[in-house]
């Protein structure tokens, strides 16, 4: 599935379907999770949606930004215990 993130316009086109009133971290875990080839690990989630070097065991931000992902665009977001997200 072909998968566009377009910043300035705070939407994405995944296959023939637009998605629109995506936050700016959204699109960023979508743009980061789509260009990826197989598993992204929290730890290079956090770096590049949020600038973050050294996270926090327990900071659930990239839990709840997934489901939030999930929830408004319909994408099957895998979790692989011990490794990461993947799409």
């Amino acid at each position: 599935m072909k998968i566009e993130v377009e910043f300035h316009r705070c939407e994405a086109k995944i296959g023939s379907r637009v998605v629109r009133g995506l936050t700016y971290t959204e699109l960023r875990l979508l743009a980061t999770l789509s260009s990826a080839v197989g598993t992204v690990s929290r730890a290079e989630l956090f770096h590049r949606v949020w600038g973050v070097i050294r996270y926090r065991a327990g900071d659930r931000r990239v839990d709840v930004m997934v489901a939030r992902l999930r929830s408004k665009t319909g994408l099957v977001i895998s979790c692989v215990p011990g490794e990461g997200y993947r799409l």
